[in-house]
Formats: structure tokens, sequence, C-alpha cells
């Protein structure tokens, strides 16, 4: 993907990084968007903060 674009040398400075960024933003985007199970919905509300806490 990124290959055509950079040369040799800014793919092992910089270029690899790229996709992990993208991917990143991916991330964030998808869980800003998602909907909880019910369960999930159900703990938030009572305020459950899970086995650990």
């Amino acid at each position: 993907m990124m290959q055509p674009l950079l040369t040799e040398a800014q793919m092992y400075a910089w270029g690899w990084r790229v996709p992990f960024a993208l991917a990143g933003l991916v991330v964030m985007y998808l869980r800003r968007t998602m909907v909880g199970s019910e369960h999930f919905q159900r703990s938030s509300a009572a305020g459950s903060r899970g086995p650990a806490a």
C-alpha cells in the first residue's frame, strides 16, 4: 500500500507506522459508534465496575 508512494529509506524510517495510525483511527471510530450489548448496558446503568473494582 505505501511502497509505491515512499522510498525504501522512508519506509524504514517512518512509513511502516502509517497503516497502524490509520487502523487506530478506525478503531476509535468503531468504539464511539458501536452500541454495547444488553448485558453491558444493564451493568453500566447499575454502576457496576466489574470484578476488579
